[in-house]
């Protein structure tokens, strides 16, 4: 590809109707709605880290699209990308937190998608991509999926969600993806279940999370069937890590309690306090030194912070 193949998109700028490759220009912070609309020719657009908004319709109706590199982009307007039939790699960036309605619904060719930054996807996001076999969201993703969000994506077989209450909330997200098979976990919890106290806790609770994987497969493939179980299974998980984690913070309690009346009881036998000397006792227990020692040493038996 020589650089008079190369079409540089610009401020106001034209978009001939037999553009092929796309250089968004450093002056370009939008993509505006409908730029590129309908330039069936066009395959490739390549735009730098301060465009931070691609329109609604923007890339619509653009059946050569085959790649794009979008890496500052924040927001993904409504049908910005659907249709384009030939869409196969999408280099999404670490800064993407909203996808709108339909933004790539019929993408056809596209294969994956990874959204480390996700926060929101909107309804029929990614409809009707039927090649479309493995997605993986992120733990920031912090709105529910929008209704049919993946709906009508027969070759999809894995995904991974973060666990959170409320990401989904219908039974449509993933409706009639008959081949879904796996779901994985992403973030924060695999890293919280191995410090849970108790080596039976960590195991029910790994065996717990992985027990989707042996039950979509024999799961009817009907419509939401599938969309349901996993909606059951996350708030199943869910609430066997909080009773986990208050019987972890129980256990914690009971340490501190044990710890500083040992501190205590070695203070008294080192100062030789009476029994009956209640005012150095009670000195003895401020003086210990448990303020001091029982912060540093419980700290590592505390369950890390997920959020």
């Amino acid at each position: 590809m020589s650089d008079n193949d190369i079409f540089i998109y610009t401020v106001g700028g034209e978009v001939p109707q037999d553009v092929i490759h796309v250089l968004i220009d450093e002056s370009i912070k939008i993509i505006p709605e409908r730029a590129f609309f309908g330039r069936r020719l066009l395959e490739t657009v390549e735009c730098h880290d301060n465009v931070k908004q691609v329109g609604r319709n923007s890339f619509t109706h653009c059946h050569s699209l085959r790649w794009i590199k979008i890496p500052g982009v924040i927001d993904i307007d409504i049908l910005a990308f659907a249709n384009c039939e030939q869409l196969e790699d999408v280099e999404f960036g670490d800064k993407l937190e909203t996808i709108k309605e339909d933004a790539f619904r019929w993408c056809a060719s596209l294969r994956s998608i990874n959204l480390p930054s996700i926060k929101d996807i909107r309804s029929h996001a990614f409809m009707k991509c039927t090649r479309l076999a493995d997605v993986e969201l992120s733990e920031s993703l912090d709105r529910p999926i929008g209704r049919y969000a993946f709906a009508e994506c027969p070759a999809l077989r894995r995904i991974a969600i973060p666990l959170k209450d409320g990401i989904i909330i219908g039974n449509s997200e993933f409706g009639w993806c008959s081949n879904v098979t796996t779901v994985n976990l992403v973030g924060r919890v695999h890293r919280t279940v191995s410090c849970l106290h108790l080596e039976c806790w960590r195991n029910e609770m790994n065996t717990e999370i992985e027990r989707i994987n042996q039950v979509l497969p024999t799961t009817s493939s009907y419509a939401n069937d599938k969309t349901g179980e996993i909606q059951q299974w996350v708030r199943t998980v869910l609430l066997r890590m909080e009773q986990y984690k208050a019987e972890h913070g129980d256990l914690l309690i009971e340490a501190t309690t044990i710890l500083e009346l040992a501190l205590w009881k070695s203070k008294l036998k080192d100062t030789r306090v009476g029994e009956r000397d209640e005012q150095k006792r009670l000195e003895c227990r401020v003086n210990c030194g448990s303020n001091i020692i029982i912060p540093n040493v419980l700290a590592y038996l505390k369950l890390p912070d997920e959020h």
